[in-house]
């Protein structure tokens, strides 16, 4: 039979990662909206140029666009720290369950790293040892990708934590296919967003105590 009440003594950690990954999963809905609204404004800015050329309103346009994309990416980068350290906080509170999100993190650095190196070896000019950075690079991240997605499935196994989770891990992990897996990463993000929140509700509204230890209730009227 499943408990009821998370471990003590680690309840904290779980807390900690379930808040970090609800203030990532705000940081990227903001980021979302923000890149979304500088590509539409930096593209209508240019396809409404007339033959090519650019007026004032065209160029007012595509500078508030560029800003709104760096804008975006930086929170985008924000988000991405804060799931990273929500995967050690989660991994602190059940390391064999939930350390597959820890090692997924490792490996989507790992693929960093080796993207960087294949970009150096073009540079150099060797193309052929770039190629095979950047496949065992990408190999890397999607293999990273789906531990983390399942990392957010098991949380859902937690006393405590919303069952929702399992969806949002799939949902996910099946961002990486392409052309619908934007949408898809958006909504997973989303019931992340939710969850995290409800879950933190449901784990802070009743009082903590060690189990076995008996408290009488107030005397009194």
């Amino acid at each position: 039979m499943q408990a009821t009440q998370p471990p003590p003594g680690r309840v904290d950690a779980l807390i900690r990662g379930l808040e970090r990954l609800k203030t990532g999963a705000i940081l990227g809905l903001i980021a979302f909206l923000l890149v979304l609204a500088g590509s539409l404004s930096v593209a209508g800015s240019l396809l409404s140029g007339h033959h090519g050329r650019l007026g004032a309103a065209h160029l007012v346009g595509l500078s508030a666009g560029t800003v709104l994309l760096i804008l975006g990416l930086i929170l985008a980068l924000a988000s991405t720290v804060y799931w990273l350290l929500a995967a050690g906080s989660l991994a602190e509170y059940d390391r064999q369950r939930l350390g597959v999100g820890s090692t997924g993190v490792k490996l989507m650095l790992s693929s960093l790293v080796l993207a960087l190196l294949g970009i150096l070896a073009a540079v150099g000019g060797s193309p052929g040892a770039a190629l095979g950075l950047v496949a065992v690079a990408v190999i890397l991240a999607l293999a990273g990708f789906v531990l983390y997605g399942v990392m957010l499935m098991r949380l859902s196994e937690v006393p405590g934590v919303e069952r929702g989770f399992h969806a949002a891990g799939i949902l996910f992990i099946l961002s990486i296919i392409p052309y619908i897996g934007g949408l898809l990463g958006l909504i997973s993000t989303i019931l992340i967003y939710v969850y995290a929140k409800s879950s933190i509700e449901n784990l802070t509204r009743a009082p903590r105590q060690p189990p076995g230890v008996y408290r009488p209730p107030p005397i009194g009227p």
